[in-house]
């Protein structure tokens, strides 16, 4: 009965090193933070939600009720907001590509 116990917990161990190195290895695979730097979307060819709505008209109808939706417009002209861009040395937010 000693040796089953000694198996369960060896079995146990293994299937834990196994995970741990799974994930290890698909981190290591993964896409890296400076491939994610290197892409840049040019802000003009940036399509609003009307352009996204016209093929996916539910999904824009939800997400029109978020907080996300409602700020698009009023936020960029809050004084925070104005604030933080003047800092930043940004003068149109929502031509700025890296907001």
């Amino acid at each position: 009965m000693e040796n089953t116990a000694f198996v369960d917990r060896l079995y146990q161990a293994l299937g834990t090193t196994a995970l741990a190195l799974g994930l290890v290895l698909g981190l290591l695979a993964g896409p890296s933070p400076a491939a994610a730097q290197e892409m840049r979307l040019d802000p003009a060819l940036v399509k609003g939600p009307d352009a996204c709505g016209e093929c996916h008209k539910s999904s824009v109808g939800v997400w029109k009720d978020t907080h996300h939706a409602t700020t698009f417009k009023s936020l960029p002209r809050s004084d925070k907001a104005k604030e933080i861009a003047k800092a930043m040395g940004i003068r149109r937010i929502k031509s700025e590509s890296d907001c």
